[in-house]
């Protein structure tokens, strides 16, 4: 797992929020475990050994009144968290599906967090709606999909991070589309019945 520096230590007592100098120098050490665990991801377990309830026997039964040092956190995520952790991200690790994420991705959400950024329409963040249409016509191309598709030609979409979160909102648009429960149930299994590889997710019973 990632190495620690025991003498991480805040270089001022302020009990106020966190200043960006200091941001900074904590953030490095969080990217510095987070790159050593991931460039010995091969060496450590795929599938978790611990007992349901490990951890609560292990954490304080109430929150700290004071703040950690960062040093003192890593340490308790690597003897504590990382034991219990399946290890999606492990190229050993061929269960369920591919893991969406790699180190890549992991600067991207940093600057996503950074910006705290709110995409829900476009005046709550206009570079993030007209982005998102952007690089989804640009998915859109590189599949060859018919132009109606694309923002670009009137058209447009989103990609749904899970089957789960598709099937869902197959399930919530079948209900909005029909005028009862018995319309709603009787769509939803025709429509699911045409969606196959819905039947190896959790999020479904099986057929």
């Amino acid at each position: 797992m990632g190495s620690v520096e025991a003498d991480l230590v805040p270089q001022n007592n302020s009990s106020q929020t966190m200043n960006p100098m200091e941001f900074k120098r904590q953030g490095h050490t969080v990217i510095d475990f987070i790159a050593n665990n991931y460039q010995n991801i091969e060496k450590y377990l795929i599938y978790s050994q611990v007992e349901p309830g490990y951890l609560r026997r292990r954490l304080p039964r109430s929150a700290s009144n004071a703040p950690e040092l960062i040093a003192r956190i890593l340490q308790d995520v690597q003897e504590h968290i990382v034991p219990g952790i399946t290890d999606w991200l492990s190229p050993n690790y061929f269960a369920h599906f591919p893991s969406s994420g790699n180190i890549v991705v992991f600067l991207g959400e940093m600057l996503s967090t950074g910006f705290n950024v709110v995409g829900f329409n476009w005046i709550s963040s206009p570079a993030a709606t007209e982005l998102e249409h952007i690089v989804m016509d640009w998915l859109g191309d590189m599949l060859q999909l018919p132009r109606s598709f694309l923002f670009s030609g009137n058209g447009g979409g989103v990609i749904h991070e899970t089957t789960s979160e598709l099937s869902h909102f197959v399930h919530s648009w079948c209900c909005w589309i029909t005028k009862s429960t018995e319309e709603a149930k009787e769509i939803e299994e025709k429509r699911i019945n045409n969606l196959h590889y819905y039947k190896v997710n959790c999020s479904l019973n099986k057929t």
